[in-house]
């Protein structure tokens, strides 16, 4: 870590220190295998893990993913997904309720509005519903989603324009509820 992640992190700690992850078994969740393999390598080389989703989860996530889509983790979602009314959040809340996931990282790549702030809404729901950490990399042109950047930030979700800085957030989340739970603490 350096200066140039402190303010994130800490953003990012005031908004998820009640959802702290148990462990290091992450949930990927992109329309883009590209930006899903890089988060995932960014995952291995914090420590984290990208475990393969349950047999019956994967079975649960067919009936939303196309086939050339990826089920086991990471999710690749395909922008296909949008054929789909409620495919997107379908696929969220069944990785979510994963108990062999700690946190989730929603990944997103090139999106404009309206289908930025539609998102937006998606994310906020899922992670208030939740009480596992969630947080985003939005990896694609920030000027295409004018109206969903601003509206994340006024959501407290944390957000990051990067894979690795998402990754190193999380990581930093898992190493203080280790702290805690080494000095025997409870994180809220």
């Amino acid at each position: 870590y350096d200066a140039a992640d402190l303010l994130p992190t800490a953003i990012t700690f005031s908004r998820l220190l009640d959802k702290l992850p148990k462990g290091p078994r992450m949930g990927l969740i992109g329309p883009s295998g590209g930006i899903c393999g890089v988060c995932a390598d960014e995952c291995h080389r914090f420590g984290l893990d990208v475990p393969e989703l349950p047999q019956s989860a994967q079975e649960t996530l067919k009936q939303f993913i196309p086939p050339f889509g990826a089920l086991r983790n990471p999710i690749d979602v395909t922008q296909q997904i949008r054929s789909s009314p409620t495919g997107y959040q379908d696929t969220i809340r069944t990785v979510l309720e994963q108990d062999t996931i700690d946190g989730v990282f929603l990944l997103v790549t090139m999106v404009g509005e309206p289908r930025a702030s539609f998102y937006c809404d998606i994310f906020t729901e899922a992670a208030r519903a939740t009480g596992k950490p969630v947080i985003i990399a939005w990896t694609g042109a920030q000027s295409l989603a004018a109206q969903a950047i601003p509206q994340i930030k006024r959501n407290q979700m944390p957000l990051y324009f990067s894979a690795r800085g998402a990754v190193r957030a999380m990581r930093a989340l898992l190493d203080y509820r280790r702290f805690l739970d080494a000095r025997g603490e409870d994180n809220r």
